[in-house]
C-alpha cells in the first residue's frame, strides 16, 4: 500500500547504470552469434549499439524509456527466434518419422 496522496506518482528507481553496460555487453556478445537477415533481430542490434555508445560517451542519459525499447526489440526478437525454433522442431520431428526414429 503506498502512503502516497491519490493521483501522485512515486519517483522510478534510480538505474544502475554499471548493471546496464553490463547488460548491453552480455548481448552485443549473444547478438554477434545470432545470424543476420531478421528485421527485429536487426534493430535490437542497433538499439543496443546506441545504447553502449551513449553509456559509453557519457552525453546522452540512458531512461527508462531506453531500456523499455530495447525489451520491446527484444520480446520481438524472442518471438520470432520461437517461431522459427518451433519450425524447426516440427520438421526434425517430421524427418523423424520418416527415418523411422520415432
Amino acid at each position: 500500500m503506498s502512503n502516497l496522496p491519490p493521483g501522485e506518482k512515486r519517483d522510478p528507481p534510480p538505474i544502475d547504470l554499471a548493471e546496464v553496460s553490463r547488460l548491453i555487453a552480455a548481448m552485443q556478445t549473444d547478438l554477434a552469434g545470432v545470424k543476420n537477415g531478421s528485421r527485429s533481430v536487426e534493430a535490437l542490434r542497433a538499439e543496443v549499439v546506441a545504447l553502449s555508445q551513449s553509456l559509453g560517451a557519457g552525453t546522452t542519459p540512458v531512461g527508462p524509456e531506453d531500456l523499455h525499447r530495447v525489451r520491446g526489440l527484444l520480446k520481438d526478437a524472442t518471438d520470432e527466434v520461437e517461431v522459427d525454433a518451433l519450425k524447426a522442431a516440427a520438421y526434425v520431428t517430421q524427418l523423424g518419422r520418416i527415418l523411422g526414429l520415432s
